[in-house]
């Protein structure tokens, strides 16, 4: 999920860069702190711009071969202007980052929780970044931070619309294009500030990966609550690496047990009481493509 080009960029950049890490930077025309993001963000939503966006991606499903046009129609003459695209995929999992993030839901406390397959009262005050599910991840921006240098004339006239294709760009796997995004920036080479944005999903994109059927069609545990063992059930629709997982409510690690490659089917593993302690707990299977959840409680 790292990408050198937006790093370095938002770091380094000559007008406006970032000091720290996390800051959210805005438009290019402000670097903030993430507790203010909302009412910095409501300051420049009403900023005007100088010309209007329109972004026509192609999409090859077999070759992964991506093509952008871009049309931009200007209102006022204005020069000095960039166009960058920026490929965005839309809830990226198992991520190798080591952001990991807080989790206030923890335990109950402050109320239910529960996103997709992810019931996050089960889990940790912590959890790990490869549990997350991140939003609009930038994955690229092409060619570079400051935008392709001639994609628009230099000077550029109100009334008139400009348009330009990016080269062709590979998806590369495994990104999922079914859920990417293509998204043209307006930069003023002069100040570094986005003038304008606007972005377009990718078409015609089905991917394998988005099309995969999950490895574990099914999680049950039973008896629930046991007192000294309880059978674990999985069924997997395809073959699988899994491991065992199973942790307290605190989150600290009871067993991990590398269960290996599993064929296809379903499978019944046992789980026995050992020097666990009575009290809730919860059970977690990881399979190549899922991780599938589930509390239950020891009895004494």
């Amino acid at each position: 999920m790292f990408d050198s080009l937006y790093y370095m960029g938002c770091f380094t950049n000559t007008h406006l860069k970032a000091t720290a890490w996390p800051q959210i930077v805005v438009d290019r025309k402000m670097v903030t702190d993430p507790d203010s993001i909302f009412y910095d963000f409501d300051l420049h939503t009403s900023d005007s711009t100088v010309a209007d966006i329109s972004v026509m991606p192609m999409y090859n499903d077999n070759t992964r071969a991506l093509d952008v046009t871009v049309s931009a129609h200007f209102a006022v003459n204005t020069s000095h202007c960039n166009l960058a695209l920026v490929l965005t995929e839309d809830s990226v999992h198992h991520t190798t980052c080591d952001y990991d993030q807080r989790n206030k839901y923890a335990g109950g406390g402050t109320g239910p929780m529960y996103i997709g397959d992810m019931d996050f009262t089960l889990l940790p005050d912590t959890i790990p970044a490869e549990m997350m599910y991140y939003r609009h991840v930038a994955r690229t921006i092409l060619p570079s931070f400051a935008g392709k240098a001639g994609s628009l004339p230099s000077v550029l006239k109100a009334d008139s619309i400009y348009s330009y294709t990016f080269p062709t760009y590979t998806i590369p796997y495994p990104y999922r294009a079914a859920r990417m995004r293509a998204i043209i920036l307006l930069i003023n080479t002069q100040t570094g500030e986005i003038m304008n944005a606007n972005g377009a999903n990718i078409p015609n994109a089905t991917d394998a990966v988005d099309n995969i059927q999950p490895s574990a069609a099914s999680l049950t545990v039973f008896p629930n609550p046991f007192t000294e063992k309880t059978s674990v059930n999985i069924a997997l629709a395809s073959s699988s690496h899994v491991t065992l997982e199973v942790t307290n409510m605190l989150g600290e690690r009871m067993t991990k047990e590398d269960l290996g490659f599993i064929a296809a089917g379903e499978h019944s593993l046992t789980l026995n009481k050992g020097t666990m302690p009575a009290g809730m707990y919860l059970i977690t299977i990881t399979t190549d493509q899922a991780r599938f959840m589930q509390k239950v409680l020891l009895s004494k």
